[in-house]
């Protein structure tokens, strides 16, 4: 119920650049996200209207995915512009992702309040 509750967070939270997001709740939005882009891969691969839905979920995905990724880095006191490590070729994605791997700050940073990682989990 955790993944759920994290993928409908990252929905709702679609356009909001500010503030933190835990690391739990981070890969479990992205776990349930790839999961739903494996899905209608699968299904569209015999469908061209399942593959219409996949490339239009694919287009509304990228800005609350984005957000959340923001958040995530401001989770560990780094700047919005370290999403940009994603344009640079295999070394930016891996400087990306050991920074999204990373715990995030215990306490209150520049960002904001610790975020709280979802019912029921303690810590980041």
């Amino acid at each position: 119920m955790q993944f759920i509750w994290s993928y409908e967070k990252m929905w709702r939270n679609f356009l909001n650049f500010h503030g933190r997001t835990s690391r739990a709740d981070y890969w479990r939005a992205v776990a349930v996200n790839f999961a739903v882009y494996l899905i209608l891969a699968y299904a569209g691969s015999n469908s061209g209207a399942v593959q219409l839905i996949y490339v239009l979920y694919l287009i509304a995905a990228i800005v609350p995915s984005l957000a959340m990724g923001v958040r995530r880095l401001h989770d560990r006191g780094s700047s919005t512009w370290w999403i940009l490590l994603a344009l640079i070729p295999i070394a930016g994605s891996i400087a990306l992702l050991v920074m999204m791997l990373r715990p995030g700050d215990l306490g209150a940073n520049r960002y904001g309040p610790a975020p709280i990682a979802g019912p029921g989990v303690i810590g980041s």
